[in-house]
């Protein structure tokens, strides 16, 4: 067999093999998939059929529900009864992260007798505090009621009007997938002893306002 007979039937052989696996090296790239991120599911909970982690100081309870865009978790962390550090009573105001809001003490009639108040204002946000003095209450928030619109009014963990909603999500949790995040645009926090709710609203993939409600039969203004 002539030599040049057997470079044209080595070359022939490579175009061949060269067919039958036409994969490139990007094509391969390609194929490869990104390893998935392991959950720890015992510290992990589901919503809608995908793996969540909460930051263990959230104390997640339970996972009230999640329907249409509103989130809704029943947590037990400090972080839920004292957004804003711990304010004992009206003179914790001055060195707290509310130090800029106007502090106004009022007194207020209700059936079971006479309340102390205490009427927070800054900018366009407002705050309704109540220092429950009784010894033997139970966990619970003085954060009577109040609602955040301003970017200068942090709270304690980092949250604050203007963050971007992922960031707000890593705040809270150690894993949330971003598919999950743009599905809701309404969080909702639920102390496990039913004192106080958050309601977190996010608009064009930022935080616009903060809530706080409270299960109180009291009917008190700002």
């Amino acid at each position: 067999m002539k030599p040049s007979f057997c470079v044209y039937l080595i070359v022939f052989y490579l175009f061949v093999n060269a067919c039958s696996n036409p994969q490139s090296h990007s094509g391969i790239s390609q194929a490869k998939k990104a390893p998935a991120t392991k959950v720890d599911t015992t510290k992990s909970f589901k919503i809608a059929n995908t793996w969540v982690t909460p930051k263990p100081s959230l104390d997640f309870n339970a996972l009230n529900k999640f329907a249409g865009d509103t989130l809704d978790l029943v947590v037990c962390g400090k972080y839920v009864y004292e957004p804003f550090g711990g304010i004992k009573s009206k003179k914790d105001f001055k060195s707290s992260l509310l130090s800029s809001f106007l502090v106004i003490n009022r007194m207020e009639r209700e059936d079971s007798g006479t309340f102390e108040f205490n009427s927070l204002r800054h900018n366009k946000s407002k705050l309704l505090f109540f220092f429950d003095t009784d010894p033997e209450a139970s966990a619970h928030s003085s954060v009577f009621k109040g609602e955040i619109y301003d970017a200068d009014v942090h709270f304690v963990n980092g949250i604050k009007i203007g963050m971007p909603t992922a960031n707000f999500y890593n705040t809270l949790f150690d894993y949330f997938p971003v598919e999950l995040i743009s599905n809701y645009h309404v969080v909702v926090l639920e102390s496990c002893v039913q004192d106080i709710i958050h309601t977190y609203t996010f608009k064009n993939g930022k935080l616009e306002s903060v809530k706080f409600a409270n299960d109180s039969y009291w009917k008190v203004d700002y």
